[in-house]
């Protein structure tokens, strides 16, 4: 394969101004009533956090399948965290959940992992544990529908990252029930320097990587650099933070509908061409109705040979996740035997059926390869 194959996953890079000023508008159709939009994911969880009035007396429960940046704004406020089982397909441990449930459970979050839906949770939640709010992470499905409706709003609080599916230096989104906006409190943004440091920053990265994409005259490492020095700023800003007006801007000019029939068509072609076998297997192996995929998540039974092989290649799939320490390995061995397993093969917006060739092109050469 040539090693002037194009470079495929890793960070967005900025669209271009044609780009943004031929922009469908489609993005204004998150700008719902009662949708308020807010600097990033953790930001809208800080924000949920304080609408629910959560208290460090409270209990939350959270899958035991997810990554620290969903963790961190409960233990930065105080909130105990008590998880949950998931079972090696990712779906919620509902027995577990009535184990655990107590006095003390606020609140329960559920994560619609790679946009496939986990309403069924939302459903049983409501109808056994009504009086525990439910907050849930459409992060990775923000643009996921069922039955034509958005994913995102079947819970008490619905909150996203926008950046883990369209290329904005910011974005997160918080969408609140009437009641939960009627009986809980206020968002109140908080402004910073870091904030405002942290888009910059952002900015600069992903304009230098779409400046590096075309002419690569220069070393990777300074937009690495700087996206690794922007979340370091988005860390430490004081928390919730109203989104960028570059990103809000960004998003009203984003095709939605053109990024979901790509990311279904890239799915899709994956599906049909990995056979799949213990080597290498979709964890997702039907794209349902309506379904707009993160990426698309395999279980090998080496995953370092093979985001070795796929590096090599250019092609750099991430990690969704690593577990946080605290999700016991002995309790929670499902949790652990996928996130040990786990890659996730890039589908989005970016790449054409080309690209997913080569993707599938690696991963035959890869079985191909006999094991010592």
């Amino acid at each position: 394969m040539s090693r002037l194959a194009r470079e495929i996953g890793s960070d967005f890079h900025l669209p271009d101004r044609s780009a943004i000023s031929a922009g469908s508008g489609a993005g204004r159709v998150l700008l719902s009533k009662g949708v308020v939009l807010c600097a990033s994911g953790r930001d809208a969880l800080h924000a949920a956090i304080l609408s629910l009035r959560l208290t460090p007396s409270d209990e939350v429960l959270l899958p035991s399948y997810l990554c620290e940046d969903v963790m961190i704004p409960f233990v930065e406020r105080g909130v105990r965290v008590i998880f949950y089982g998931v079972s090696s397909c990712l779906e919620a441990d509902w027995e577990d959940i009535r184990r655990k449930v107590c006095p003390r459970t606020k609140a329960l979050l559920l994560i619609h992992y790679f946009g496939f839906s986990q309403s069924s949770t939302i459903t049983f939640m409501s109808q056994t544990y009504p009086e525990i709010s439910l907050i849930e992470d459409c992060s990775h499905a923000l643009l996921s529908r069922r039955d034509g409706a958005w994913l995102w709003g079947g819970a008490d609080v619905s909150v996203a990252s926008l950046r883990k599916l369209l290329p904005l230096p910011d974005g997160g989104l918080i969408a609140r029930r009437p009641k939960c906006v009627s009986g809980g409190a206020p968002v109140v943004f908080r402004r910073s320097l870091r904030h405002g440091l942290f888009v910059g920053c952002r900015v600069a990265a992903a304009g230098l990587k779409g400046l590096w994409l075309r002419y690569p005259f220069f070393p990777k490492r300074l937009f690495r650099r700087l996206f690794s020095w922007s979340e370091g700023l988005l860390s430490a800003s004081p928390k919730p933070a109203r989104m960028s007006c570059l990103s809000r801007r960004l998003l009203c000019s984003a095709d939605l509908e053109a990024v979901i029939a790509t990311r279904r068509r890239n799915y899709a072609y994956l599906l049909e061409n990995l056979q799949a076998d213990e080597t290498v297997r979709p964890l997702f192996p039907h794209l349902e109705e309506g379904v707009c995929p993160l990426g698309f998540p395999v279980l090998a039974t080496d995953r370092d040979g093979l985001a070795q092989a796929l590096i090599r290649e250019r092609i750099y799939p991430p990690v969704h996740w690593e577990l946080p320490r605290s999700v016991d390995r002995r309790e929670f061995a499902e949790a652990w035997s996928v996130s040990d397993r786990i890659l996730t093969l890039p589908v989005d917006q970016r790449y054409t059926l080309e690209d997913m060739r080569r993707i599938v092109s690696v991963l035959r050469s890869y079985r191909e390869v006999p094991t010592e």
